[in-house]
């Protein structure tokens, strides 16, 4: 069980699961390094870790991820915009990977770099 199935889970369990996923992209990736899905899902993974509460990293975080790594799992709004701008060179007009960059980019306060993003040349 891995991916969107994961929006039903608790926190350690989607933190279990969640480590299995990043496993298997990191995985498939060392495949193929360009499949701009596989950088859109591991931007997703990346973009959801570094979203994490205060709570849930200091609480609930390293009982589970224990199962997985010797310190909880952690991940940057920077990483998720890199692999999301990856996927964005392959496939400029996924309207999907468009609003996640967007997105980080208004989170890190730059809406002048986000706004091309929610307009999608592309995409018309």
């Amino acid at each position: 069980m891995t991916g969107q199935s994961t929006d039903y889970l608790g926190t350690k369990e989607k933190i279990e699961e969640g480590g299995k996923f990043k496993s298997l992209l990191d995985k498939a990736l060392s495949v193929d390094g360009k499949e701009f899905s596989l950088r859109h899902m591991r931007g997703r993974y990346a973009y959801s870790v570094s979203s994490l509460s205060w709570i849930e990293r200091k609480a609930k975080i390293p009982h589970a991820a224990a199962v997985f790594y010797s310190t909880p799992p952690t991940a940057t709004l920077d990483e998720a915009l890199e692999d999301f701008l990856s996927a964005y060179e392959e496939k400029p007009e996924w309207i999907e990977n468009l609003m996640f960059i967007a997105r980080i980019y208004l989170a890190k306060g730059d809406k002048v770099s986000g706004y091309p993003y929610f307009l999608c040349q592309e995409c018309t």
